[in-house]
């Protein structure tokens, strides 16, 4: 067996050479992972004697068959392990890992390095409290208003989706009281290729005397009486809150009417 300071003294000179350094790749593959993930690259383990990964032009890590890897970028420590054959697995990647991986494959009684390339894109995780919806009264009689879904992110792209109206690939649609969908939810979704979130409203609700709500952001359910209407729990000095609910998709809405409250 070759003493591993000599793998260490040939990965140190193949790393400083010009071919490897200075190679394009002749087809690069798209890898996608969202912040915290753990991201694959493949590599066929086809008669495989080794392999040498570079990231923008660093060695990063060379492994062997049946060997342990060596990871030569302080970076890496603990995050870069290899799967069965040759892949390798990066973990809890940042966005500080984005960019162009290149795998250094020595097969069979090849003397040249076939070259695989990988071009990593770390996006960040969505949450809803990055999705808001706002509306705007174009003609308050006649419920007409425009609805607005935002995103405080960057490379999201965002669709409004609704029953009557099928898939909109726009963030400001606008909604008329009056149409036969009158009652239909809405629901924005954002998402960027590692996730998405997605908010659902009835805008129908907006042009009804009092707040419209959704319930779980206020506080989890206590009871449903058999009048479809919902107790919430005491507040400060109040009795508990009384709403008038429906139910979308699983989830309760409900208009909030000041009038119902009453005080010790």
């Amino acid at each position: 067996m070759v003493p591993s300071y000599l793998h260490f003294w040939a990965f140190s000179v193949f790393c400083l050479t010009k071919d490897v350094l200075g190679s394009v790749c002749s087809e690069t593959r798209k890898v996608i992972g969202a912040e915290g993930s753990d991201v694959t690259m493949p590599v066929n383990k086809e008669a495989v004697k080794e392999v040498i990964w570079v990231f923008n032009h660093r060695c990063i890590a060379k492994t062997w068959p049946n060997q342990n890897s060596d990871i030569t970028d302080s970076a890496y420590n603990g995050r870069v392990s290899k799967e069965a054959g040759f892949s390798i697995v990066i973990k809890n990647v940042t966005k500080e890992d984005e960019g162009l991986y290149t795998a250094n494959v020595l097969r069979g009684a090849a003397e040249v390095y076939e070259q695989l390339c990988y071009q990593l894109r770390v996006y960040e995780n969505l949450s809803h409290k990055d999705l808001e919806i706002h509306h705007l009264f174009t003609d308050r009689e006649n419920c007409h208003l425009n609805l607005s879904c935002t995103v405080n992110r960057a490379d999201v792209t965002v669709t409004w989706n609704s029953a009557g109206r099928g898939e909109t690939n726009v963030a400001n649609i606008t909604y008329h009281g009056n149409s036969p969908a009158t009652d239909s939810s809405y629901t924005c979704i954002a998402a960027n290729p590692a996730s998405n979130v997605s908010r659902t409203i009835i805008p129908r609700l907006f042009c009804v005397k009092g707040k419209f709500v959704h319930i779980e952001d206020l506080y989890s359910i206590s009871s449903i009486d058999t009048n479809d209407r919902i107790l919430g729990p005491s507040i400060k000095h109040l009795h508990p809150w009384d709403w008038k609910c429906r139910v979308v998709e699983g989830k309760f809405y409900c208009l909030e009417f000041p009038g119902d409250f009453k005080s010790d």
